[in-house]
């Protein structure tokens, strides 16, 4: 009986931290990725969403890119990536993960 009221209440604690982010996140509509070169430093993912007035967040979006730079060159090219997305998502949000070795 106490694992069984234990199992009940962790299902409701888990099912409760669902609501606590005001971030939802639906399916993907489009994936447009280029392969990732894994031997590449300078390695770029860009996804863009759109938000509906209730804050629903929908990735529309994921845009993988990487070159063969490094430090600064590396940051020039991604930051000429994002701008590209930006203008070509406008009122969207468009977020990105650089990792450059």
């Amino acid at each position: 009986m106490k694992k069984l009221f234990f199992s009940a209440l962790a299902c409701v604690v888990f099912a409760g931290s669902a609501f606590a982010s005001n971030e939802v996140v639906s399916e993907n509509s489009q994936i447009s990725e280029n392969l990732l070169k894994k031997e590449d430093p300078c390695q770029l993912t860009v996804r863009v969403y759109s938000v509906d007035r209730s804050g629903v967040y929908t990735l529309v979006e994921i845009g993988g890119h990487s070159v063969d730079k490094s430090g600064s060159a590396c940051s020039e090219w991604s930051t000429g990536i994002i701008k590209e997305y930006e203008s070509r998502w406008p009122g969207h949000k468009v977020t990105h993960e650089l990792v450059s070795n």
